[in-house]
């Protein structure tokens, strides 16, 4: 998998989709994710094996 854009990311059953904006729930729903929250998530992801300040 391609840690600096993946298409998605799954962890405790909620799934991260990165190219939707979106997160997935554990039944199905879709939760929206606000643009500075998405772009957030997206650079943890990129920057996981470093301290990110």
């Amino acid at each position: 998998m391609n840690l600096v854009n993946p298409p998605s990311l799954v962890l405790n059953g909620v799934e991260f989709d990165f190219d939707a904006g979106l997160l997935h729930g554990e039944h199905g729903e879709d939760v929206p994710l606000r643009p500075q929250s998405l772009a957030v998530l997206k650079h943890l992801v990129a920057n996981a094996n470093r301290v990110v300040t």
